[in-house]
């Protein structure tokens, strides 16, 4: 980590870049190189947004946080697994109601969180899980 810190010197520019850790240890935390992936990815980005450079990850760990990294992971497959899907709803005028339009709205189905609130995974989303 010292080393990726130090910076680079790129055809006459500065490069100055951090190196964040994300530690999961086999069996604790999984017993599959998927599990264990996906452990040491989610300790990475609480590492990241705790400011730490490192971090390791237990399944206690809870903090706020973690469940934006689990719906970052999620999102990851969400469209493989076919949990994300349309709700279509109807735009009306309200002095005639008359339907004027119609909104397809993005909605997802985790198969352990249930639905999530598309206030949770749009940002996660636009920014670039």
């Amino acid at each position: 980590m010292d080393q990726m810190t130090a910076g680079f010197d790129i055809q006459g520019h500065a490069l100055n870049v951090s190196c964040s850790l994300g530690i999961s240890i086999f069996p604790d935390h999984g017993t599959d190189s998927e599990t264990l992936i996906k452990g040491a990815d989610a300790a990475m980005y609480m590492a990241k947004e705790s400011g730490r450079n490192n971090c390791r990850y237990s399944h206690r760990d809870e903090r706020p946080g973690f469940g934006r990294l689990r719906l970052v992971n999620g999102l990851r497959t969400a469209i493989d697994k076919k949990e994300l899907f349309l709700n279509y709803q109807p735009q009306m005028e309200t002095a005639t109601g008359r339907i004027t339009g119609l909104e397809a709205l993005l909605r997802w189905r985790h198969p352990e969180l249930g639905m999530v609130p598309p206030d949770q995974f749009i940002p996660v989303a636009e920014n670039g899980a």
